[in-house]
């Protein structure tokens, strides 16, 4: 040993204390002691002074070893003590030994003593180390179990609570002492949560990694009123019990509703809007066909229908968005269906003579950009149908919408009719639908060509939609 050893020696006898100082000297060990007979006298010098080591003889008239054993268990549980006696037998020494003594020697044989003492300092100094350690593990525990800034319980299988921290006592209404090991956590779940909240920490108990670590429920406080709250379970190793996080959610939960009730507000009010727009866009609409039937110019009349169709095209982009879920989407493949039988309607073409295929793939398209490409299909579908097939003269008419390998959009809208004439050219062509097709295709950075082969083909690739 480096440094003094400090031995607290209880013993009536000063002889025997001087014999085992002297043996311990012999033995190499250099020695601060300080020999006590009395429970008073044994007492004080624990708590005054600092000592690596107790010896006790367990026979002291009026006093006793196993007494002076529980005198320093009391004062300092850790402090190794070894009890020396002139005589004891098997029966006491177990009794010592359950009573916390470290070891037991007899006085005829001190040879043992030495590397008892050494043993006993050596482990009393790990313990010391690892209680240290585990008071400091202990301090972060509860600092953070403190401060997750959420309320913090600890349950049993009982679903008895046995730990909670300030949090729990804030929204709980309760005091710490009221609650630990007095209350169980279903006694602040409302009543009709009860056997959810029940079944679902069973079955996290049971089968943990198949169910949910997270559940929203309410929590009700000690004056009866209920919190929305979202309960995380976490399981502490190597026991039964669970730590449980309860997350005030009631503030959210109102957000949330006056959101969602704003939503509501916005939708309607949308769907008012899209409503009256269509409703607007088809008065406009009649009210030009009825001035078609004051002209008697052909030639002014089909304008007049031409312009009627254009506003049905953009009369039912609203029309689908008011009666959509979704008010800012329209589903294209059923928009193109509707706007093409709705075209062979107005010109008065039977789907038997010319046959009509449409193969649109899955896609949502904003308002604008439909409205855009329904002015786009309607000029072009229209074309085909007032001059493709003269003299009801059969065929077929393909409009194809798809994505290429490259990412980019195909439009194809073609007939195999008379097809257009040599030298038309769509960029200097002075038909009011053309130059629609032309300038819309631009807006949505479409690239447009004419393939004249059995009939005719509009090709339109758009990079972004």
């Amino acid at each position: 040993m480096n440094s003094p050893i400090k031995i607290l020696i209880v013993d009536d006898s000063k002889d025997d204390t001087e014999l085992i100082v002297r043996k311990l000297g012999q033995d190499g060990f250099d020695l601060i002691y300080e020999r006590v007979e009395t429970p008073k006298s044994l007492r004080n010098s624990l708590i005054n002074k600092s000592w690596d080591i107790v010896i006790c003889d367990y026979i002291i008239p009026g006093f006793g070893g196993l007494k002076a054993l529980k005198i320093s268990k009391s004062i300092n549980k850790d402090l190794p003590v070894i009890i020396v006696s002139g005589k004891i037998g098997e029966e006491m020494a177990v009794k010592a030994m359950k009573a916390g003594a470290q070891d037991y020697i007899l006085k005829d044989n001190l040879s043992r003593l030495a590397p008892a003492i050494e043993r006993e300092i050596n482990e009393f100094k790990i313990r010391k180390k690892q209680d240290i350690a585990l008071k400091k593990s202990e301090s972060i525990y509860k600092t953070i179990f403190e401060n997750t800034g959420t309320a913090t319980a600890i349950i049993n299988n009982e679903m008895c609570i046995e730990m909670v921290n300030t949090v729990f006592e804030t929204l709980s209404g309760y005091k710490k002492f009221e609650i630990e090991g007095r209350k169980k956590f279903t006694d602040f779940t409302a009543e009709e949560d009860k056997d959810i909240i029940n079944n679902f920490l069973s079955s996290s108990r049971n089968n943990p990694e198949c169910s949910p670590r997270n559940y929203e429920t309410k929590f009700r406080n000690s004056k009866g009123k209920n919190k929305n709250v979202l309960i995380t379970l976490a399981f502490i190793p190597s026991t039964n019990k669970i730590l449980i996080s309860i997350l005030d959610i009631t503030e959210r939960k109102i957000a949330e509703e006056r959101i969602y009730m704003a939503l509501k507000e916005k939708e309607i009010l949308l769907k008012e809007i899209h409503h009256r727009v269509k409703n607007n866009l088809q008065i406009i609409s009649s009210l030009i066909r009825l001035q078609s039937r004051y002209i008697n110019d052909e030639k002014i009349s089909e304008i007049l229908n031409d312009s009627q169709n254009r506003i049905k095209s953009m009369s039912m982009v609203h029309e689908k968005l008011y009666q959509s879920d979704n008010l800012s989407k329209v589903d294209l493949n059923e928009y193109i269906n509707n706007l093409a039988a709705e075209l062979f309607r107005s010109y008065g073409k039977s789907i038997r003579k010319i046959k009509l295929k449409v193969d649109v793939c899955k896609i949502l398209m904003d308002a604008d950009a439909t409205i855009n490409f329904g002015l786009i299909i309607n000029e072009l579908l229209s074309n085909s149908l007032k001059y493709a097939f003269p003299d009801d003269l059969e065929g077929e008419i393909v409009i194809k919408f798809y994505k290429n390998s490259e990412g980019n959009y195909i439009l194809l809208i073609g007939d195999n009719g008379i097809g257009l004439p040599s030298e038309f050219n769509i960029s200097q062509s002075k038909s009011l639908g053309m130059r629609l097709v032309n300038n819309l295709c631009n807006q949505l950075n479409g690239d447009l060509k004419i393939i004249r082969e059995n009939g005719t083909l509009f090709h339109i690739k758009f990079e972004n939609l």
